[in-house]
């Protein structure tokens, strides 16, 4: 009984180390090309958040539910009235759009602007990143063990493309965490039938 709590702490000292590395490896370097967005993708997105992507003056709110109109709609009608095209979810510019703006009066600058949204893009995009190995301990811990959890989220942690798309703001690595976390609450529903464990998967 006595070695029980030491392995356990052993084995968060070794979670968090690779957590640790795999922050370091994701956030290292994040101006690596000075924001002059050589992925196409990410060229792309920031395109649209930039242009696209505003919030309405207080009186104006109800523009927010016409799709054809609303300042937050990527895909809104243009001045034609054709749809414009957007290929990817919103979610990402909609987090990136809210933290920029609360970190604007911190940094005296717009981070929301074209030349600058890449700094908060990227940094969101590395973190849920970290998510994603976090959720690759926890999936293997469930099924195989903690040894099966620790070696997944070793083996993800210093994976060369999750690391290189860290350093993007695209939606791989967003879809990534959404669907490693889909894969480990279903699982954790077929063990734990609850309504919570239902309410959290389908949320």
């Amino acid at each position: 009984m006595s070695g029980r709590p030491y392995q356990v702490n052993l084995a968060r000292a070794a979670l968090l180390l690779i957590l640790l590395v795999a922050g370091c490896l994701r956030l290292y370097g994040q101006d690596w090309d000075e924001g002059h967005y050589l992925h196409p993708d990410e060229r792309f997105i920031a395109s649209v958040s930039s242009d696209r992507i505003q919030f309405p003056p207080r009186g104006e709110l109800d523009s927010l539910f016409d799709p054809a109109k609303s300042p937050i709609n990527p895909r809104r009608d243009d001045p034609d009235g054709n749809p414009m095209s957007f290929a990817y979810g919103t979610l990402p510019l909609y987090v990136q759009g809210v933290v920029s703006w609360a970190l604007d009066p911190l940094f005296d600058a717009n981070l929301g602007d074209y030349g600058e949204l890449y700094r908060v893009g990227r940094t969101l995009t590395a973190l849920l990143d970290l998510v994603t190995v976090l959720l690759v301990y926890l999936l293997g811990r469930r099924l195989f063990g903690e040894g099966a959890g620790l070696i997944g989220a070793a083996l993800y942690a210093f994976a060369v493309l999750p690391i290189q798309l860290s350093h993007f703001f695209t939606v791989d690595p967003w879809l990534t965490a959404f669907v490693t976390a889909a894969l480990f609450l279903s699982i954790r529903y077929i063990d734990r039938r609850t309504a919570g464990s239902a309410a959290l998967l389908g949320v």
